[in-house]
C-alpha cells in the first residue's frame, strides 16, 4: 500500500487506545460498512484491548454482515476522519455487534481534497486521445452486449446535445464528433486534482501503462484542461460488473486546476463529502 498518493496515515491501534475509549464513554457514532455498501451508523458500547482489539456496539437491524466478513469503519475525533478495517464477530449477546480489528488504523489527512461523486447527479466526463480508439474500442462496444457502462459513457453525439450549446466552444464539438482517437468516460468521482472512472476490461489495456495523450474534462458546460495527468490506480470494480463482464476503476492525478478547484468546493459544500472518502479508503486498503 502506498501511503503517499492516498494521504492515509498509518498509526498503531494501540496509540488510538484513549480516542477509542472516548467514543465508548461519549457512546459517539461509528460507520461501519462492508464493500461497497452504504455506511450504517453505530453507536460504541465497549472497547477491549488483548491480543486482539474488539470494539463492541449497539446492534443494528439494519446491518448483518456474515460471520467472518470484512468491515469498514469511520469515525471522527478532534476535527480528523480515521479509518479501519475488521472482521465480524459472533457475539453471545444478541443486542451487540463485534468487531474484531485489525492492527492498524489510518488517518485521513485529505482536507480540503474530498471527491465530490459525480455519478449520477452531476454531468462530467473526461475524454483521452489514443491512436485508432474509434476503430479498436468505440464501435465494436456499441455493437456488442455489454451494457454494464450504460450511464458512465454515453456516445458523443448525446455529450455535444447535452454540453456544448455555446458556439464560442465549436472546435470542442468538433474534436469529441470527429476525432477517431477520442474516447470518452463518464466521471464517477472527482477532487481538485483527481478522478475516478470505469472502463471495460478490453479498454483497460488503454490505462496499463502511462499516459502520454491529451486529456480533457468536461463539468456541465465547463471544460478544463488537465495537466500532467497521471493514472495512480487500475483496480476491479464492484459497481457495473456482471459475470463475465468486469469492469474496472481507473484513478487518475493531475496538477491543481484552480477554477475547477473553486467549482468542486462549491459543490462540496453542498454534498456530502465523506463517501467519496470511504469509497478512496476501499481502494488504498485493497491496492
Amino acid at each position: 500500500m502506498q501511503d503517499q498518493n492516498f494521504n492515509f496515515v498509518k498509526i498503531p491501534i494501540n496509540e488510538l487506545s484513549t480516542k477509542f475509549g472516548t467514543l465508548v464513554k461519549s457512546k459517539s457514532q461509528v460507520n461501519l460498512w462492508c464493500k461497497g455498501k452504504v455506511p450504517i451508523k453505530h453507536k460504541a458500547k465497549e472497547f477491549q484491548t488483548s491480543a486482539n482489539s474488539t470494539l463492541i456496539f449497539f446492534k443494528e437491524d439494519d446491518f448483518k454482515p456474515a460471520k467472518g466478513e470484512k468491515i469498514y469503519y469511520s469515525f471522527k475525533h478532534s476535527g480528523f476522519e480515521y479509518y479501519g478495517v475488521g472482521l465480524a464477530v459472533k457475539s453471545k449477546n444478541e443486542d451487540e455487534f463485534v468487531l474484531q480489528m485489525a492492527n492498524e488504523v489510518f488517518r485521513s489527512e485529505k482536507r480540503g481534497k474530498e471527491r465530490l461523486l459525480t455519478f449520477p447527479h452531476h454531468q462530467v466526463y473526461s475524454y483521452f486521445e489514443f491512436i485508432g480508439a474509434k476503430d479498436l474500442f468505440r464501435e465494436t462496444s456499441n455493437k456488442s452486449n455489454i451494457i454494464n457502462l450504460d450511464g458512465f459513457r454515453k456516445p458523443l453525439k448525446e455529450i455535444k446535445r447535452e454540453v456544448f450549446t455555446d458556439p464560442v466552444k465549436n472546435f470542442k464539438k468538433t474534436v469529441l464528433d470527429e476525432d477517431d482517437n477520442m474516447m470518452g468516460y463518464r466521471v464517477i468521482d472527482l477532487s481538485s486534482n483527481g478522478i475516478a472512472f470505469l472502463v471495460s476490461a478490453r479498454e483497460k489495456m488503454l490505462f496499463d501503462k502511462p499516459l502520454s495523450s491529451r486529456v480533457v474534462l468536461l463539468y456541465n458546460s465547463t471544460t478544463f484542461e488537465l495537466i500532467s495527468a497521471k493514472i495512480v490506480y487500475v483496480v476491479d470494480s464492484l459497481t457495473g460488473s456482471t459475470k463475465g463482464n468486469p469492469l474496472y476503476k481507473v484513478g487518475m492525478t493531475f496538477d491543481e486546476n484552480e477554477k475547477l478547484s473553486d467549482l468542486v468546493h462549491k459543490k462540496l459544500e453542498s454534498s456530502n463529502a465523506k463517501e467519496g472518502a470511504q469509497q478512496d479508503f476501499e481502494d488504498f486498503i485493497e491496492d
